[in-house]
């Protein structure tokens, strides 16, 4: 029986080192502390890939997130980009806790996976759940994988995207606002240089924003000194009004990230 109980301990602690061998190659922290650059934002910026940048980014993404993100990365004299837009500071986020069954899978992501994912990167000794989980922890500060996205800008997709974008009820919510103040606030307070990108935008899509939505950013923005703007990107970059497809993300962004 002590044989028995010796050995299957002695085989636990072998996998559990197998494990953590594992999670130690595949979370690469060497790159991250060497990248000089740091880019957070959304789907908008998901798919930009740079040698000298760590990305990260996430569909939908909150500017709590964000900031979870990189508190715990070495940030001194490094270049932290956020990429915004009107987007960035509307009600739809939060609103989404108002019909929680309905966003259930985003709320899920945002408040409970992003943030185990982000703690399993850092902590030395934890163990994911799941092989799924080791590799999406491991991949949480890179670009994700190009797809294959054509172009739609029609005017039924771009109403469409606003109405999901800007609710209707506006409610002045300060959460992301907030959020985004403390991101701002641990970059400079870390030795960081803060740059803001400004998210290219369809005129047409633009035209469509409600203009409490564009005031508010704007009135925000004006805080700032250090902001990027694309001027007329061409029609055929974009994969609908308020997105430029996977594939143009990169060559797009890498002529100001460097």
């Amino acid at each position: 029986m002590k044989n028995f109980i010796l050995l299957t301990l002695s085989s636990l602690i072998v996998i559990i080192a197998i494990l953590l061998g594992l999670k130690w190659s595949l979370t690469n922290h060497t790159i991250i502390n060497e990248n000089r650059n740091i880019l957070l934002g959304d789907s908008h910026v998901e798919y930009v890939a740079n040698r000298n940048t760590t990305n990260f980014s996430s569909p939908g993404a909150y500017m709590k997130v964000l900031y979870k993100g990189i508190e715990k990365l070495d940030l001194e004299n490094k270049n932290v980009y956020v990429a915004v837009g009107p987007h960035s500071f509307a009600d739809f986020r939060t609103s989404r806790y108002d019909s929680v069954q309905k966003y259930k899978n985003i709320l899920y992501t945002m408040d409970t996976l992003i943030p185990r994912r982000i703690n399993l990167y850092h902590s030395t000794l934890s163990l994911p759940i799941s092989g799924k989980e080791l590799v999406r922890s491991a991949h949480i500060y890179r670009p994700k994988r190009v797809r294959k996205r054509k172009s739609n800008l029609s005017d039924s997709l771009m109403k469409k995207t606003i109405k999901r974008h800007y609710p209707k009820q506006y409610t002045r919510d300060t959460t992301e606002l907030k959020w985004f103040k403390e991101l701002i606030r641990l970059v400079e307070n870390n030795g960081a240089n803060v740059i803001l990108l400004e998210m290219p935008l369809h005129p047409k899509y633009l035209k469509k924003i409600p203009l409490k939505y564009k005031n508010r950013y704007d009135s925000i923005l004006a805080d700032f000194d250090t902001i990027i703007k694309f001027h007329e990107v061409p029609d055929s970059l974009f994969r609908d009004g308020d997105h430029i497809l996977p594939k143009y993300q990169s060559s797009l962004f890498n002529s100001i990230i460097n």
